[in-house]
Order: C-alpha cells, then sequence, then structure tokens
C-alpha cells in the first residue's frame, strides 16, 4: 500500500508528469521573482514619493503621492504574500492554485500599468514585472506535453 502511495505521489504512470513537475517549479522561481520585482518597485515609488513630499513645494501633490505610494506598496505587499503562499500547493500540481495566481495576475498586471505613469524606477520595475508575470503564466498554463 505504501509504495502505491509513493507511485501515486510521484506521478507514476501519468504522462508527462515529471516534466509538469519540473515546469510548475520554473513557473514558481518567475513568480517568486514576480514578487519580489513588485515589491522593490512599490519600495522606489514609496521612496521617491517621500522625497516629494519632503520637497515641500506643493504640499498637496507631495501628500496625495506619498498615500497613493504608501497604497501602492501595501497592495503589492499582499500580492507577494498571496503569490508566495501558492507556491507550494503549485509545485504540488494543485489546478485551484493554478487558478488563483492566475486570477491574482490580473490584479498584479493593473498595479503594472498604473506604475507606468510614474517615474523611470517604477517603470522599469513594471516592465520588469510584466515580462516575469507573462512568463510565469506561460509556464503555469502551459498544457503539458504528451
Amino acid at each position: 500500500m505504501t509504495s502505491r502511495v509513493a507511485r501515486h505521489e510521484a506521478g507514476a504512470g501519468r504522462p508527462g508528469a515529471a516534466g509538469q513537475t519540473a515546469r510548475m517549479r520554473r513557473a514558481s522561481w518567475f513568480w517568486v521573482a514576480a514578487s519580489v520585482v513588485g515589491v522593490l518597485g512599490g519600495v522606489a515609488n514609496y521612496l521617491l514619493a517621500t522625497r516629494e513630499a519632503a520637497a515641500g513645494e506643493a504640499v498637496e501633490i507631495g501628500a496625495a503621492a506619498l498615500v497613493g505610494a504608501v497604497l501602492g506598496l501595501g497592495c503589492w505587499v499582499v500580492l507577494a504574500v498571496v503569490w508566495l503562499a501558492l507556491q507550494i500547493p503549485l509545485r504540488g500540481g494543485h489546478g485551484w492554485a493554478r487558478v488563483s495566481l492566475g486570477l491574482t495576475a490580473v490584479l498584479g498586471v493593473g498595479l503594472d500599468v498604473i506604475s507606468l505613469v510614474g517615474s523611470w524606477p517604477t517603470i522599469v520595475a513594471a516592465v520588469v514585472q510584466l515580462v516575469l508575470l507573462g512568463a510565469a503564466l506561460v509556464l503555469t498554463f502551459r498544457p503539458s506535453p504528451g
């Protein structure tokens, strides 16, 4: 009975199971990288907004930029925690983790589009993250060969 469970967990009898596990591991690393880039972009946006608020030329604009940066950083942290928490089920081959990652990626793309109107560090982070999210989504949802 134990060997039967071990064979099932290893994916024995399913064509392409080993290849799918390796692909999910690669996809997982893209999700981790997208999480890190998102948080770093949020931190860069926060630091730039802090500098703008400290300049004090237009107090209302600086305060609004700071509030927006704090909210954006909070969103990136929440998304990063969700993406990182879903990596173990993703590597385990759970379909619900793939769907959850795909749905939350839409939020990440939305935040990236908003970041495209920012300063150059946030634009660079947004473009890099869009590429990472695209690669992660392709690897996550590409059908297994065979």
